[in-house]
């Protein structure tokens, strides 16, 4: 690698360079972090899309629960709680 050179990665690549005359950082393109930057939009992107076409989904009444052989129990006899 090339002195003064800021490397990442592996295998590594230089992604800047110090200026020795002025100790400016010189940072070159990075393929890598512009493709994942451009994913990361376009995910936000779809999401608030996603957000706003799909309806809220109502909630569903509650079922009474089910006895053994998976039809609705009847309310116990006797029992006038509800009237």
């Amino acid at each position: 690698m090339p002195p003064d050179a800021t490397v990442v990665g592996v295998p590594g690549h230089v992604v800047a360079y110090t200026n020795r005359s002025n100790e400016t950082v010189e940072r070159l393109p990075d393929p890598e972090w512009e493709r994942i930057d451009g994913l990361e939009q376009r995910l936000a992107h779809l999401e608030q899309r996603l957000d706003t076409t799909q309806p809220t989904p109502a909630a569903e009444p509650a079922a009474a629960p089910a006895g053994s052989d998976g039809a609705p129990r009847e309310p116990a006899a006797g029992n006038d709680a509800g009237r």
